[in-house]
């Protein structure tokens, strides 16, 4: 009988226990009609002994399937467990050939589980907050630029907080955490803070473990009449976790409450503590709306209301540029769309590799079942069924995938420990980046999945011998005709997968052997950087306008700066030690004797303050006129040194030298140009030098157009976020 029809092939249990009831009611009769009764009383009164037998019969039935079952169990148990005995025993007879699969197949799964270990806290795994599918990031999209995105103005986020009935709540939250230098035990140390709105722990539903969270009366007037909130980490680690913290005062900060183990905001971003917004600037654009939707809500309808929001205010005049749409998205998305697709391309990589492996393993157990022909010639002449010896070779598959996927659950280990050291600074923390629970599942789910694949084929030919053609062989030879082909099938297969891997790989190799050479404008040999941020009544003082709020910057800070530079050039070792302020990414400036253009189409340049020596210390080339000198002082005449782009782009048939521009700390695109103090930063500056472009961050980013003004020559206000 055919091996289907065998394995489904099952007695006619109902005839059989009908047939057994009969048998005995009959039996029990002829003893009753030997005792004197008709045949037919004998009959009757041996029916009403045995009772119903519809009944009996249910009984015997359900007997009969309980026991079968517990045999079918017992039977399937000891097969497999069977198979998986002579899958071991036949593999420990091939050393050579079960080191070469398994690691093959392990290097293959380490690999993606790898990329999987970095994939999965940042698209996988949810969000530690309450209800966190209905939490989503709004931002701005360009219509010209799809690439382009930016964050609304807090103006546009005060009217979505009002008017847009999508919205359960609605906050705004800083992307990333600023360093400060605040008294420690031992001295002076670096703590890190993050600014929130008030509400905005309320939002993400998570309460402190001590204390309170964050209310409008706790935004002061000045920077140190502002409450905070701790982490958990900087007060084990600063106070000792003492548990009497709240109510105390820290770097002449109020503390309200302490936040909950492994609380952070963004995953990537580690603060010491928190403090509450208080800005009220309308041109803001560096505090990213954080929002709750109402129930039934879609991200479609909530972006829907956000967009006839903006409209009106376009129409209306708030706003003054057009050709952005609100872009409604997960918090998830918006993190980490600089570099999933970085990710997705290196999982890509890593999944043709575990297909090459599967590849390369079926092409081995192809090899080997030729060698194995007339064994399974000889089980198939007992009796063997086709189903049974696909049974043991998927078993032996089986036992190979998961040794391969033990061995590459310890490659992911060294895997994630050496992406967690390659990886740049400001991708996740290294907490976040192990094999978990998750990636266990994954292996597995993996190790199997790569069993089906390269153990079904081999299995499929090798179950099916052609007994004929072997006896008359003599069990010589391999199997039959159509074995060239699937050989021929699995090394194309690997050859095509292993062309687009290493064509991948000759690309990426290119790609970075071009990014070396690009020349980015500096020589970073030898080149140190260090951050000091300043902070305290000292220095900085903070005071609350009608309107805005301002950053008061006091006479010690040059002092200071001044201080430290003369000290690090006389350390020895030291060729050169220069300084770098403030830094605005996209500043308006005007030139004057130029039409005056309309807001939202005036140009726009980084702006950079710069000590004297700072373009020789970085090796940035002066391409025309002077660097700047001691001489340039408050006092002297304002000046300013641009870049080659900018020269190229806003003086295209003209000398820049000794001509004047004027900058103003404010925002592209707002109606009403507010300058800070027209005596100083509006203050018009004469161009006196050309520099090189150069490319700190990104070498393949086109450089944009930049003003250096000497650090000596700085106003003494600000708006906040840019000092």
């Amino acid at each position: 009988m055919p091996g289907f029809r065998r394995l489904f092939r099952r007695r006619d249990v109902y005839r059989d226990v009908d047939d057994e009831l009969t048998f005995h009611v009959d039996m029990k009769a002829r003893d009753l009609e030997a005792g004197a009764l008709s045949p037919a009383g004998a009959r009757d009164e041996a029916l009403s002994r045995f009772g119903d037998l519809e009944e009996i019969g249910s009984q015997c039935l359900a007997i009969q399937s309980s026991v079968s079952q517990r045999r079918s169990r017992r039977s399937i148990m000891d097969s497999a467990l069977q198979d998986l005995r002579y899958a071991v025993r036949t593999l420990r007879k091939s050393p050579s050939f079960t080191a070469v699969v398994v690691l093959s197949l392990a290097l293959g799964i380490g690999a993606t589980s790898t990329i999987f270990s970095a994939l999965n806290p940042i698209l996988l795994r949810p969000l530690p907050f309450r209800d966190p599918d209905r939490l989503v990031h709004i931002s701005e999209n360009s219509t010209e630029r799809p690439d382009a995105r930016r964050i609304p103005f807090y103006s546009t986020y005060l009217e979505w907080k009002e008017h847009s009935p999508a919205f359960e709540q609605l906050e705004v939250v800083i992307y990333g955490s600023e360093a400060y230098t605040y008294p420690g035990i031992d001295g002076a140390e670096r703590n890190t803070v993050q600014w929130v709105s008030p509400g905005f722990f309320r939002l993400l539903g998570v309460e402190p473990i001590l204390g309170r969270n964050f209310v409008a009366e706790d935004v002061g007037s000045s920077d140190n009449s502002r409450s905070i909130i701790l982490s958990y980490g900087f007060w084990q680690r600063r106070f000792g976790g003492a548990p009497d913290i709240v109510g105390q005062t820290w770097a002449d900060k109020p503390v309200v409450g302490v936040m909950p183990p492994g609380f952070r905001v963004f995953s990537w971003n580690k603060p010491d503590f928190w403090e509450p917004l208080s800005f009220r600037e309308w041109g803001i654009r560096w505090m990213h709306p954080i929002g709750r939707l109402n129930p039934g809500v879609s991200i479609e309808s909530a972006q829907t209301q956000l967009d006839a929001i903006a409209r009106r205010l376009d129409q209306s005049g708030v706003s003054a540029e057009s050709g952005w749409r609100v872009r409604v998205e997960s918090p998830h998305e918006y993190s980490s769309a600089g570099f999933t697709s970085d990710l997705y391309l290196l999982m890509g990589a890593a999944v043709l590799l575990l297909l090459i492996a599967c590849s390369n393993v079926a092409s081995l157990l192809v090899g080997r079942a030729t060698n194995r022909h007339r064994e399974m010639t000889t089980r198939a002449a007992l009796g063997a069924g086709r189903l049974r010896l696909m049974r043991q070779l998927l078993t032996e598959s089986v036992v190979l995938a998961l040794l391969g996927g033990a061995l590459g659950v310890l490659m992911a280990q060294v895997g994630t420990r050496l992406f967690v050291i390659l990886a740049p600074t400001w991708y996740l923390p290294a907490e976040e980046i192990h094999v978990d629970g998750t990636v266990l599942g994954f292996t597995l789910g993996l190790s199997l999945l790569t069993a089906i694949l390269f153990g079904m084929a081999p299995a499929f030919r090798a179950s099916n011998p052609d007994l004929a053609r072997s006896l008359k062989q003599g069990g010589r030879g391999s199997p039959g005709g159509s074995r060239p082909l699937v050989q021929n099938l699995l090394v194309g297969s690997q050859i095509a997968l292993t062309l687009v891997l290493l064509v991948g790989a000759a690309l990426m190799v290119n790609s970075f052997v071009r990014l070396r050479a690009v020349d980015r404008g500096f020589n970073p040999e030898r080149l140190l950087t260090a951050g000091v941020h300043l902070e305290g009544e000292r220095y900085l003082a903070f005071r609350l306008g009608e309107e805005n709020g301002f950053r008061l910057v006091s006479p010690d800070v040059d002092v200071f700066y001044r201080e430290v530079l003369e000290r690090l050039r006389a350390l020895p070792g030291v060729e050169a030690a220069e300084m770098a302020g403030l830094f605005i990414s996209r500043l308006v400036f005007t030139l004057p004797g130029r039409p005056a253009l309309p807001p939202g189409e005036q140009p726009v340049a980084q702006y950079r303050q710069a000590s004297p020596g700072f373009f020789t210390a970085m090796g940035i080339p002066l391409l025309r006129g002077r660097s700047f000198t001691e001489r340039d002082t408050e006092s002297s005449s304002w000046v300013a040194i641009i870049s080659e782009t900018m020269a190229r782009r806003y003086f295209p048939d003209e000398d820049p030298i000794g001509s004047f521009l004027q900058a103003s700390i404010t925002r592209p695109g707002q109606r009403e140009v507010r300058p800070v103090r027209p005596a100083s930063i509006d203050k018009p500056r004469e161009i006196v030098g050309i520099v090189g472009d150069h490319r700190e961050r990104n070498p393949r980013r086109v450089p944009d157009p930049t003003i250096y003004v000497p650090n000596t020559q700085h106003p003494t206000e600000f708006l906040p976020g840019n000092v």
